[in-house]
């Protein structure tokens, strides 16, 4: 019985000196600014492909938000959007928010490459296949310094395509993320740019 005591003690003394990271790691806590910049958690790598100014749940900055409640993806600041980028955009818009769902290909619920066939098929009349590596071997190839509003953009690990989104041609993409649903990353956020495997112009 006398040891008990001194077993709290120690776990009290380990809880003080390790600062109680656990809860405020979990929770997304900033101890440099002393801030919870999350609200909900979320893994490093989801944090680092959150886009700057485009926003869903805990991200930084407010998203543009239509009367009917879609958020819509956010040009570049100080830049006129052109033709393509703009009917693109508006085709994007409704896509906004819906829910990633495997195998899904409707606004209720969609995967990757279904958003893509979607969006791909109401811009320019193309038909594609069902998935990001059948996708993948259509087209031209595109370099990274090139990309134009809807080229497709491929994601993936070692040699294998994975995921695929829309170029906006504004540094950013459209895609299904299977934690946001549809919504709008920079193809320079660390979690996607080392995973990128190449674009294609349809």
């Amino acid at each position: 019985m006398a040891r008990r005591p001194l077993v709290c003690v120690l776990a009290s003394a380990l809880l003080a000196f390790s600062g109680c990271s656990y809860m405020p790691q979990r929770m997304g806590y900033d101890r440099n600014t002393g801030t919870w910049p999350d609200p909900v958690y979320r893994t490093p790598e989801e944090r680092a492909a959150s886009p700057a100014g485009i926003s869903r749940g805990g991200d930084s900055a407010p998203a543009a938000v239509s009367r009917d409640g879609k958020s819509a993806p956010a040009p570049a600041a100080n830049r006129s959007l052109t033709a393509d980028e703009q009917s693109l955009r508006r085709i994007i818009k409704p896509w906004m928010g819906t829910p990633y769902v495997y195998g899904g290909s409707t606004r209720q619920g969609t995967d990757c490459s279904g958003f893509v066939l979607n969006v791909m098929r109401d811009w320019a009349g193309i038909s594609l296949p069902r998935t990001a590596e059948q996708q993948a071997k259509l087209g031209r190839p595109v370099s990274s310094g090139s990309l134009q509003a809807g080229d497709a953009v491929f994601f993936g690990s070692w040699n294998r395509v994975e995921h695929v989104g829309i170029a906006l041609g504004d540094g950013t993409f459209a895609h299904a993320s299977t934690s946001k649903g549809v919504t709008v990353t920079p193809l320079s956020a660390p979690y996607w740019a080392k995973r990128y495997k190449g674009a294609r112009r349809f």
